[in-house]
């Protein structure tokens, strides 16, 4: 089994896996709940991958009991449908939902290229994709309707981190400069972005560097913010931030002594100065980094 995402009130969603099928999945208060079943055949599979703080989860199915396929969210455990960008297409997916059941995810268009789309309102949109792209994905979205997720062409050395806000899609490049590839995983409902950066993409067993994405939309590398005086300064690697909640808190995971670690980093206070900074402990082993943080 593997959970995606958790709410406020502890509702955690993911997916577990029989042997032959994967099925979407629900856990509240320590009961396990199947959004989806997969009975049909072997190989077929669905997975919850979030959920709002009203209960809704999103997701997908490749093969349900019915006989469609796609995009799917599950309110108070019944199960509807999103439709495509192209009519009758079963190409979509749904990876994040925000409090105001705005929907995020992929879709097959017209011309048959997977771009990030929104369902919103009963419509839904092609989000389109950063110019030099021919695809783009999107996996989550905040209350103020922030969409994050990648632009890519299908192969890592061709791939970056994209923001859809107020009608435009930004490249948040990379940490080189835009010269590597770079994925974001999250956004929280202060803008505050955080996903990862390939250090060679152009060979597949690369390191990648858990980065974040705030104030000016900068990359910045999560391990250069390490706290100098922290026992661990220079001996844990941040792989990859996959999620940042209102608190700014982070979790990923990375390596220390050789061993892979998951990592929560929890913000804590510091000294108001002209350009402060907001210290963050690392859960690893206690390792402090700070975030330069712009005055309001």
């Amino acid at each position: 089994s593997s959970a995606w995402a958790i709410n406020n009130a502890g509702v955690v969603v993911g997916l577990n896996h029989d042997g032959s099928r994967q099925n979407a999945m629900q856990w509240e208060n320590a009961q396990e709940s199947v959004l989806v079943t997969q009975t049909c055949c072997s190989g077929t599979s669905a997975q919850a991958m979030d959920v709002n703080n009203h209960g809704v989860v999103a997701g997908w199915t490749n093969h349900s009991n019915d006989g469609q396929s796609g995009a799917v969210i599950w309110t108070n455990g019944n199960k509807q449908f999103l439709p495509g960008l192209q009519a009758g297409s079963n190409g979509s997916f749904a990876s994040g939902i925000n409090d105001l059941g705005q929907v995020a995810g992929l879709s097959t268009n017209q011309l048959g290229y997977q771009h990030a789309t929104l369902w919103s309102n009963g419509t839904v949109t092609d989000l389109g994709r950063v110019a030099g792209f021919s695809a783009s994905f999107a996996e989550r979205i905040n209350n103020a309707g922030d969409v994050v997720g990648q632009s890519s062409n299908g192969f890592l050395t061709a791939m970056h981190a994209t923001l859809w806000r107020d009608g435009q899609i930004i490249d948040l490049g990379s940490l080189n400069g835009g010269a590597d590839a770079s994925v974001a995983k999250d956004i929280n409902n202060a803008g505050q972005i955080v996903g990862y950066s390939f250090v060679d993409p152009s060979n597949y067993n690369s390191l990648s560097k858990a980065v974040i994405w705030s104030d000016n939309l900068t990359a910045i590398n999560l391990e250069t913010l390490i706290d100098v005086q922290d026992p661990l300064y220079g001996k844990a690697s941040l792989a990859a931030a996959w999620g940042i909640n209102d608190l700014g808190q982070i979790v990923g995971w990375g390596w220390v002594g050789g061993q892979q670690q998951a990592f929560l980093l929890n913000p804590v206070s510091s000294v108001p100065e002209p350009e402060s900074y907001a210290m963050l402990l690392l859960g690893l082993a206690g390792i402090a980094v700070h975030r330069r943080k712009t005055q309001k």
